[in-house]
């Protein structure tokens, strides 16, 4: 996680305005259902540098750091060097958790 001091983690309500889609399943061996995000996750405009992001965390709740906290992580298609200026968006969409 980005210790620049602007850096700070974005809240995506799983209750209240719908900001997760309805459960859809994934079909396959495995079955599951996917979620994906139904809004833009934007975080704010980086004025130092954040370092290389290359993984993301699904966090319980904004300052919880303990283990059980985490409730779902996993591996970027792209890591990116987050720099002075950037500003890191998830797109409607592109957060596709699959659930088991």
């Amino acid at each position: 996680e980005p210790s620049s001091p602007e850096y700070a983690r974005q809240l995506v309500q799983i209750s209240g305005t719908l900001q997760w889609s309805i459960p859809e399943p994934t079909g396959g061996a495995f079955g599951g259902h996917i979620i994906y995000n139904t809004v833009e996750v934007a975080f704010p405009e980086a004025t130092g540098t954040w370092g290389t992001i290359s993984h993301f965390v699904v966090f319980s709740d904004a300052t919880g750091i303990a283990e059980s906290d985490a409730l779902i992580w996993g591996t970027l298609d792209a890591a990116k060097e987050g720099g002075v200026g950037d500003t890191a968006k998830c797109a409607f969409g592109s957060l596709r958790l699959r659930m088991v």
